[in-house]
């Protein structure tokens, strides 16, 4: 017999308080009275409702003798669900530095003696520019957790696979949009409903950089993981190469999407 779902419309209900707010639906799982097998059926959680609901609890009862279950679902609004700890576990963070090579000074330099035309350029050497190795901080966030609630389906395993290399699209944790990047996630079946995670998650501040350009100076607003390029205008002076900038570029090569529905706050 296939197993069906069907929401019983009539039972939904809502509650609202100062501090909190619900939303409840309830299904009927038909074909089997295994809450296990049934839990495979139906929303999952982290799925959204609407656009201002995720789905934050779920629990499954069997309907003994109807050879069928009953699904409660509970949805939050994501600011709430987003303010949750972990299930249970362990959050690991790693801040590291990372080096990125860069052509101009950023605080000011100063010219022993001359050399004023070069500007805020490091390492001009005739018609070549080499720049300087720069040290920039990246953060490793690592949630090591029971994920006993969730369903370890195919739709979930293919979520994860989406979700690998993209970054939040709105604000998560403590973090604001674009600021982290998922780096992928192992999960251990340790034994029925037992389930061990590990998600990786990269860290990289959104900025506001301020640059001068031949059009006047730009406040350049960066995300996390957005690249910035710089078109630039080679001169010479007297025999002295002149770099300007003509633009400035902010490249999205990250796409977003919705952590909540990862299952894990």
């Amino acid at each position: 017999m296939a197993i069906t779902t069907a929401e019983k419309v009539e039972s939904r209900g809502y509650r609202e308080t100062d501090a909190d707010r619900w939303f409840e639906r309830i299904f009927v799982i038909d074909g089997t009275e295994d809450p296990y097998v049934g839990r495979a059926f139906g929303p999952q959680v982290g799925d959204t409702w609407g656009s201002d609901l995720v789905l934050n609890e779920r629990s499954i009862i069997p309907l003994l003798g109807a050879n069928a279950c009953r699904a409660v679902l509970k949805y939050r609004s994501p600011e709430l669900v987003s303010k949750e700890e972990p299930l249970s576990g362990e959050i690991e963070w790693d801040v590291s530095a990372e080096t990125e090579n860069i052509i101009r000074a950023e605080f000011g330099q100063i010219h022993y003696p001359g050399g004023e035309d070069v500007g805020d350029l490091i390492g001009v050497d005739g018609e070549n520019v080499t720049g300087v190795d720069k040290r920039i901080p990246k953060s490793q966030y690592i949630i090591e957790t029971d994920v006993n609630n969730l369903a370890l389906t195919a739709t979930y395993w293919r979520r994860i696979m989406d979700y690998t290399g993209t970054v939040n699209n709105a604000t998560w944790k403590i973090w604001a949009r674009g600021e982290v990047l998922f780096a992928g996630a192992r999960i251990v079946r340790r034994g029925k409903g037992q389930n061990r995670a590990r998600f990786t998650f990269l860290i990289s501040s959104n900025e506001t950089i301020q640059i001068t350009t031949t059009s006047g100076v730009q406040n350049v607003e960066k995300g996390g993981w957005e690249y910035l390029w710089i078109e630039r205008l080679k001169t010479t002076d007297g025999g002295r190469i002149k770099m300007e900038v003509q633009a400035v570029h902010v490249a999205t090569i990250y796409d977003s999407n919705n952590f909540l529905q990862l299952g894990i706050g």
